[in-house]
């Protein structure tokens, strides 16, 4: 059985399973498992969720986390100020699902 984790903010539920960059869409709203920079570079610390923003071809995507953190930025104005990040190569994330099982969705 997965571990499927609740984002609080959201109200969506989320698992640990990877999903490839390639496979998100603006509007997904995600977690980042592992980071894409170094520890002292600031960023979105992992289990940090947000919103896909922007796309830039299949290897990466602007997301705006809901929370601010050092190093953000504004996605070039799509998103708030110190929310932005763009996720990319060694980065890994996960998809939250909207809907529940047994109530017309997966």
């Amino acid at each position: 059985m997965k571990r499927r984790l609740s984002s609080p903010i959201t109200k969506t539920r989320g698992s640990r399973v990877v999903t490839p960059i390639a496979d998100l869409r603006v509007g997904d709203v995600i977690r980042l498992l592992k980071a894409n920079y170094a520890d002292n570079a600031g960023g979105p610390r992992p289990n940090q969720s947000g919103i896909v923003r922007e796309r830039d071809g299949d290897s990466s995507v602007g997301v705006e986390f809901f929370r601010a953190f050092d190093g953000g930025h504004t996605l070039d104005g799509n998103a708030r100020d110190g929310h932005g990040w763009y996720v990319f190569g060694e980065a890994r994330v996960s998809r939250f699902r909207t809907t529940r099982r047994g109530r017309g969705g997966r």
